[in-house]
């Protein structure tokens, strides 16, 4: 069964633009909750290395 429960957010109609659209805001969704972590964890050690230098 191929993944297709993210085809509705595109203007996508065949079965197969649904399925790369479904990949797609996968792969978005996880470069963004890669990219927010990754902000998250370099402004924590800046922080963390602000506050050892005072």
């Amino acid at each position: 069964m191929a993944p297709r429960s993210l085809g509705w957010l595109s203007l996508s109609t065949t079965p197969d633009a649904q399925v790369m659209s479904t990949i797609l805001w996968i792969l978005a969704a996880v470069a963004l909750v890669g990219t927010l972590g990754y902000m998250a964890v370099d402004r924590m050690l800046w922080q963390a290395q602000a506050t050892t230098r005072h």
